[in-house]
């Protein structure tokens, strides 16, 4: 989201209250990680002929 100071401020992608963190706490998504985001967001997407 931005930086203030010596904090980031953070967000989840799709929205909601957003968090602080020092920049020595955060990192990249793993792999992982991401590929889950991205599993979760298709499945939150309407299916077609529902």
């Amino acid at each position: 989201m931005e930086r203030d100071r010596n904090l980031i401020q953070l967000r989840p992608p799709h929205g909601g209250l957003e968090w602080d963190a020092k920049p020595n706490a955060i990192r990249s998504a793993t792999l992982e990680e991401a590929l889950s985001a991205k599993v979760k967001t298709a499945n939150d997407q309407p299916r077609w002929g529902k």
